[in-house]
């Protein structure tokens, strides 16, 4: 009789020796089942991922940067105008931006506009359907006349034409000189608003 009242502790040290060794032993842990739908992904095409996030992408996939001092319009219309005229869209910026400080009523008496475009060119370019006097034909005048530059002479010797026309720029081509202080504006602020552009 006496034997059996020892049975309560032994049940329960064999109990707690269970519990030690469940816990010791390794566990395969429930797998939990995924639903397939929520693992994929939804579709998206990436196009452009701006570094600066002050850049935003147009809905006709042009860029807006809040910087530039013109309307998201005008900034999408120069860029349609880069496209059409083989420009990368940074140069025409740097050049707006020495030629008139984004001013697109700008007038230095010989000259008009945002691309400042020489008073001696107004026919031709009218012929060619761009007026001159209005923001639109004067952003594709200037992309027109430096790309036509551009197709004859290097990126530094086309600005200097731009500025001071191609007879006196061969002035200083004759010389040696193929830079100027307006070409190297243009180009460092192209530099910058590419930078900006990223």
């Amino acid at each position: 009789m006496r034997k059996l009242t020892y049975l309560p502790f032994i049940l329960t040290a064999i109990a707690i020796l269970a519990a030690c060794l469940w816990v010791a032993l390794p566990h395969k842990e429930k797998e939990t089942q995924v639903n397939p739908v929520e693992m994929t992904a939804p579709a998206k095409i990436t196009v452009y991922i701006p570094h600066n996030e002050n850049v935003r992408r147009c809905e006709n996939g042009f860029v807006y940067l809040d910087e530039i001092p013109l309307s998201d319009g005008w900034q999408c219309f120069t860029q349609e105008m880069c496209n059409k005229y083989g420009l990368e869209y940074p140069l025409m910026l740097g050049l707006m931006e020495t030629e008139s400080s984004f001013r697109d009523d700008a007038d230095s008496g010989w000259a008009y506009g945002l691309c400042q475009i020489g008073y001696i060119n107004e026919d031709s370019l009218a012929d060619l359907g761009m007026d001159i006097y209005t923001t639109q034909g004067n952003i594709e005048a200037g992309c027109y006349l430096l790309s036509d530059l551009l197709s004859r002479h290097s990126v530094s010797e086309a600005l200097m034409a731009y500025n001071m026309g191609e007879y006196g720029a061969e002035e200083f081509w004759e010389q040696g000189i193929s830079e100027s202080q307006y070409s190297r504006d243009v180009l460092a602020a192209a530099q910058r608003w590419e930078e900006r552009l990223r």
